[in-house]
């Protein structure tokens, strides 16, 4: 048996442990909150009301700065059984062989919202924001059985190629907004490319028979194959095309929306003009960022249901919001999680078919202590 510290975990309660896969326990120990309090916390927003006698109720915003921490705080521990079968890790480039320690850490920095690191690691992270996702929405007593879940699935993620995906994600150790939307589209570019679609024909742009498919992809691989000598780049380039008829030559818009459709934002069946406009909206915002590096103007009136002459956006919160929503949501389908009803999906649900514009929500981890305090009193 052998011990491993974790540090910048942060949990709800005191003196509790779980298993992970074959071979982990994780150890909360009885000073766990304790410890927390000298760990990395947010800064945060508070608006709050003040009574003007000539001009009646002000609202005012108060914020608090994060608060840095001094040295890494190991928080919780892991104990690792070297008797049983060890787990690899396959979050990662390549598979490495550290007991699962290294898919650990991400799927809990994935779930808990805070960049979770072992002593071999501390060096590279503790001087980081770490905390590294304010729009995380999985309740806290959920973690555990979710991550428990997700042990069993991650495989996965490697098989469809979105490991990197999520160690994007997992990345946004920053409060440099440009560095927080490029890891978070790019996250996004792999997930549109490799989201594993159950129904990939179910939203057409060109009404297609299934023979009219067929002929097509026929014709097409015929001219390639007299046209292009490199066997692996004429595969690379039918396949695209293939995929593309597949979907009735929709191209990236209907893979958003088959994604979209899959992970509960979408009813796929009733895609109005106004949604369909707000998806390529979206899909061009995503497009600028990755080909130009550049941020999209406001947004013009129409996207929105609020189209007030005064109503103003800012663009980048409002892009990373959706952004990482999706991405959070294809990571958890393919890891067989299912949190569509979530207040995170249910903003990006309201946006998409409504036009409601979401509004970021920034979550203060101690904030999150207190709420939890009156729930699950240890």
């Amino acid at each position: 048996m052998k011990k491993v510290d974790l540090y910048n975990f942060s949990f709800f309660k005191n003196d509790c442990q779980y298993k992970i896969g074959n071979n982990i326990t994780l150890i909360i120990p009885p000073d766990h909150k304790k410890l927390c309090e000298n760990i990395y916390q947010s800064g945060s927003l508070q608006t709050k009301m003040q009574w003007n006698c000539e001009r009646g109720g002000e609202c005012h915003v108060e914020y608090t700065p994060p608060k840095p921490a001094s040295e890494p705080i190991a928080t919780a521990y892991l104990e690792i059984d070297d008797q049983n079968v060890s787990d690899k890790s396959f979050l990662a480039i390549e598979e490495i062989e550290d007991d699962g320690i290294h898919d650990l850490c991400e799927l809990l920095t994935f779930f808990g919202g805070r960049r979770v690191f072992v002593n071999d690691d501390c060096e590279r992270y503790w001087r980081e924001i770490q905390f590294t996702n304010p729009w995380f929405d999985i309740h806290p007593c959920q973690i555990m059985p979710t991550l428990q879940k997700a042990w069993t699935q991650r495989e996965c993620l490697s098989t469809n190629n979105l490991t990197v995906a999520i160690l994007l994600i997992n990345a946004t150790t920053t409060n440099i907004a440009q560095t927080t939307i490029f890891h978070l589209a790019t996250a996004l570019n792999i997930v549109h490319d490799n989201f594993p679609s159950a129904t990939p024909t179910n939203i057409n742009i060109v009404d297609l028979t299934d023979n009219d498919k067929e002929l097509l992809k026929s014709d097409i691989s015929t001219v390639l194959e007299n046209r292009i000598s490199d066997t692996q780049l004429r595969d690379s380039y039918i396949a695209k095309i293939n995929a593309s008829i597949a979907s009735g030559l929709g191209g990236p818009i209907v893979k958003l929306k088959n994604i979209l459709s899959e992970i509960g934002l979408l009813n796929a069946q009733s895609i109005t003009k106004e949604i369909e406009n707000r998806i390529k909206f979206f899909n061009s915002i995503r497009n600028k960022i990755l080909h130009t590096g550049k941020f999209p103007s406001p947004v013009p009136n129409g996207v929105f249901s609020d189209t007030s002459d005064d109503f103003k956006v800012d663009v980048v919160p409002f892009v990373c919001d959706i952004f990482y929503t999706i991405n959070f949501l294809a990571i958890c389908h393919v890891l067989g999680i299912n949190i569509a009803n979530s207040q995170m999906a249910s903003k990006a649900k309201d946006f998409f078919e409504k036009g409601v514009r979401p509004m970021c929500c920034i979550k203060s981890d101690m904030a999150l202590y207190e709420q939890l305090e009156k729930m699950n009193p240890s």
